[in-house]
């Protein structure tokens, strides 16, 4: 099984990190689908795409075949799985059965699957994702309030402790992160260095991987790191 979830407190760099992911595993020559359940996706924006309804996480719901039908190609090998982009953020849900579904099919479907979850608990794809997936990426966050989501959340993540991968994405320079990870008792497996141009860098070419310069070469290093963990896991 290669689907990999990643979960963490609010504004922690999760969809930053899923896409770069997803570039870096489609650049080794493998087929790669983003999962992003949630309306009015932030992936959507970062890649610069549009998800339309005969290509979104709705439609595969009703899908008979091949689940690449309904997935959007974003680049070459990587492939997004999302709501749509008129999505009403008020339509049912999808159901338990419907969701291990579609992950089950694009785990056959590609040669990885990414879940990028959202932080409440609530969100039965998440739900699944966490649950199906070979390995958690477990972002410890670069906010104070980041201690609260983890106390708050301490026996969910509890019960995948053993196929999670803490991962420290530094989103300041101005956060004492080994304080806060002390506080929520996690221990980093890859720490993400922070990248102070990343939007303008990101306007340009959509992704930090693979980027020039000390720092983007720097930032690769640590995803490679992650992809390599994510591959033992």
């Amino acid at each position: 099984m290669a689907i990999t979830a990643i979960w963490g407190p609010p504004c922690s760099g999760k969809t930053t990190l899923a896409t770069d992911l997803a570039f870096a595993i489609s650049k080794r020559g493998r087929s790669v689908c983003l999962v992003s359940p949630e309306p009015y996706s932030e992936m959507s924006a970062i890649l610069n795409i549009r998800i339309t309804n005969a290509q979104s996480i709705q439609a595969a719901q009703h899908l008979v075949g091949n689940l690449k039908q309904t997935v959007c190609q974003a680049d070459g090998l990587l492939f997004v799985l999302a709501a749509a982009s008129d999505a009403d953020a008020f339509e049912s849900e999808i159901t338990g059965n419907d969701a291990r579904s579609i992950l089950t099919s694009a785990d056959a479907a590609f040669d990885s699957v990414l879940v990028d979850c959202p932080p409440r608990a609530d969100n039965t794809m998440a739900a699944w994702g966490l649950n199906l997936a070979q390995s958690v990426l477990l972002l410890t966050g670069f906010r104070n309030s980041a201690g609260f989501w983890h106390r708050a959340y301490s026996r969910a993540i509890q019960s995948f402790s053993d196929k999670a991968l803490p991962i420290c994405v530094q989103g300041n320079d101005g956060m004492d992160y080994r304080s806060l990870n002390r506080m929520i008792e996690l221990v980093p497996r890859v720490w993400v260095p922070y990248y102070p141009a990343a939007d303008n860098v990101r306007q340009m070419r959509r992704t930090l991987y693979d980027s020039g310069g000390k720092v983007g070469k720097t930032y690769n290093a640590a995803i490679d790191e992650i992809c390599a963990a994510m591959k033992e896991g």
